[in-house]
């Protein structure tokens, strides 16, 4: 299965992927069945490869946190949804 299709399939499934080093979270874990937690496992190394974002990314993300501009949750949204917006 190409990896378009398995985010999609966890998009329908109300899935948000986060990548956390070199493993996946996945929210809210209680939409996660076992053919979900297969999909990802099976497709994890592509996943994270989609989904992965640049480090002086990731520490513009912490930085707002820790200041309060946005909460933990918004840091995760946009964490999961980087691949959706190619540079420019």
């Amino acid at each position: 299965m190409a990896i378009d299709h398995v985010m999609d399939e966890l998009q329908r499934a109300g899935v948000l992927l986060v990548p956390d080093g070199d493993r996946l979270r996945a929210k809210p874990a209680s939409a996660i069945n076992d053919e979900l937690r297969a999909l990802i496992r099976d497709h994890k190394p592509d996943l994270l490869a989609a989904i992965s974002i640049p480090a002086d990314v990731e520490s513009r993300l912490v930085r707002m946190v820790k200041s309060g501009a946005i909460d933990s949750d918004d840091a995760d949204l946009a964490r999961a949804r980087f691949h959706l917006y190619p540079e420019e």
